[in-house]
C-alpha cells in the first residue's frame, strides 16, 4: 500500500534531516528530541495501521467501507431460517491495535517523554 500522505513524507524528511543537519550543525537537544520521537512514533504508528489493514486482508476479512452493508447483512440474517442456529468458526480472533488508539499514541508517548 503506496500513499502519498505529505505528514509521513515529512517525518521522514524530518528524521533524515535531523540525523544528518545533528553532525553539521549544532542543535539544541530538547527540539532534537522532540522532532525525532515525534517523527518517528508518527511513522511507526502509520506503518502500523498499514500492517494491520494488510493482516486483516491476508486473514480473509473484508474493508469496512460501508457500515450500511453490515446492518443488511444482520437484517438478512435475522430474517432468515430460525431453526438452524449454528455459530460460523471463522479464522481465530487476534489482538490488533484500533485505530483510535494508534492515532492517539505519538501524544502519549511524547507527553511521556
Amino acid at each position: 500500500m503506496t500513499t502519498k500522505n505529505p505528514l509521513l513524507l515529512l517525518a521522514y524528511a524530518t528524521i533524515a534531516g535531523l540525523w544528518v543537519g545533528s553532525q553539521l550543525i549544532d542543535i539544541h537537544y530538547v527540539v532534537h528530541l522532540m522532532l525525532l520521537v515525534t517523527a518517528i512514533l508518527y511513522a511507526a504508528c502509520h506503518m502500523s495501521l498499514t500492517m494491520r489493514e494488510e493482516q486483516a486482508l491476508a486473514r480473509g476479512e473484508k474493508p469496512d467501507d460501508d457500515d450500511d452493508d453490515a446492518e443488511k447483512k444482520d437484517d438478512d440474517k435475522k430474517e432468515g431460517d430460525e431453526d438452524t442456529e449454528e455459530e460460523d468458526i471463522g479464522p481465530p480472533q487476534y489482538e490488533t491495535l484500533r485505530t483510535q488508539d494508534a492515532m492517539q499514541f505519538p501524544l502519549l508517548g511524547s507527553c511521556s517523554l
